[in-house]
């Protein structure tokens, strides 16, 4: 890949033909959001069954984003719906190893599900731009890894019109139940997976680790964006309306 201070990596995907029709132009704007407006330098996205190969046409020509199609057949499984996460944990060595020594950063963004995003104290009530570099900017001597947090965006849909930032406001009102992001130096990684790392031996623990408050950067996380989910599960918290999440409507709207 292209040296990059920073890269961000997707879990196989499938099925993108379906979210286009239920989000039209979501895709376009989650890989704009992380590229053009936190600035990671590169993404490489993976897909089991082709189905993204026009959404990311644009962004590949561009050399911002790599594409990984039908990767389960890269690794010797012709049909993907009898495994699709047999080779996702594939795709994140792959990812790590492929960075190794290319990249300084690495994230695992995940799914388009799944937005990073500056916090009120990052953002400082300032309208100017606020970057990846930023928050990686904030690594102190001996930092191999970043866990950031997430809150979970879901609830009863309160509208249509078209953005799932705009449709589904309402936010868990803590942290239970949600993941745990994180982005990770591949030189000191043995091991990658979305929500956690294993670094190698010489690499102190938990020393290396640095937990990234919530109001500083956080990953928004929008659990029905590929189907509704169990609103009886839903009713279990309780939920605020979070206007900070509007911060991405500027740039993704």
């Amino acid at each position: 890949p292209p040296r990059a201070s920073s890269a961000a990596c997707t879990e196989p995907l499938y099925n993108m033909h379906g979210l286009e029709k239920r989000w039209p132009g979501h895709f376009s704007r989650w890989v704009h959001h992380h590229l053009y407006v936190l600035r990671f330098g590169v993404l490489d996205v993976y897909d089991l069954d082709g189905s993204a190969a026009d959404l990311v046409r644009p962004f590949t020509e561009t050399g911002r984003v790599r594409y990984w199609p039908r990767w389960s057949s890269t690794i010797g499984f012709d049909r993907f719906d009898t495994c699709k996460y047999a080779g996702e944990y594939l795709a994140y060595q792959h990812c790590a190893v492929m960075h190794r020594g290319v990249s300084k950063w690495v994230a695992i963004i995940h799914s388009p599900d799944s937005f990073l995003v500056p916090g009120t104290e990052s953002r400082g009530g300032s309208a100017g731009p606020v970057t990846v570099n930023d928050l990686l900017g904030t690594a102190g001597n001996g930092v191999a890894s970043f866990i950031l947090g997430s809150w979970t965006f879901d609830g009863p849909r309160r509208g249509f019109s078209g953005s799932v930032l705009h449709d589904f406001p309402w936010r868990r009102s803590s942290h239970v139940g949600g993941h745990e992001y994180v982005i990770y130096d591949p030189v000191q990684t043995d091991y990658a997976e979305p929500h956690g790392v294993l670094h190698l031996e010489h690499v102190p623990f938990p020393e290396a680790v640095h937990r990234v408050h919530p109001e500083l950067w956080v990953f928004h996380h929008y659990v029905s964006i590929f189907a509704e989910r169990n609103l009886r599960v839903f009713r279990r918290f309780s939920v605020v309306r979070d206007l900070g999440h509007m911060v991405l409507d500027r740039h993704l709207l």
